[in-house]
């Protein structure tokens, strides 16, 4: 009986030696798995509060498009109203010269009647 007591203490140890290996080597596995973890966790802080900075940063481009684009637009609206006053300064000028042209070409009328009377 004591060698099979002392067999079953020997298989005993030796299942004790390979579990606390086991043991050993899945804590370093599970160390390794949680620095991976803290690598990624890292990872994705610095990635968000880059994106975070992106958005803040697109914000900012956007409000000065907008404010460039009203600017624009403000002066393009006043460009085509000096445009048009301009325009319409030129055709009051054309209607003038047309009127004087109808006059002097009634004057030439009248002198050329006033001729072959003559």
């Amino acid at each position: 009986m004591g060698k099979a007591v002392q067999g079953l203490q020997k298989v005993h140890d030796e299942w004790h030696r390979e579990s606390m290996a086991q043991k050993a080597l899945l804590q370093q596995h599970l160390e390794a798995a949680v620095e991976r973890l803290d690598v990624l966790e890292q990872n994705e802080r610095r990635l968000l509060a880059r994106m975070q900075q992106m958005d803040l940063d697109h914000q900012d481009r956007v409000r000065q498009l907008q404010r460039d684009l009203l600017s624009i637009t403000r002066d393009l609206g006043e460009q085509v109203r000096e445009r048009d006053a301009q325009l319409e300064a030129l055709r009051v000028q054309l209607e003038g010269s047309e009127q004087h042209r109808e006059a002097l070409l009634t004057q030439i009328q009248d002198l050329r009647k006033r001729n072959t009377k003559r």
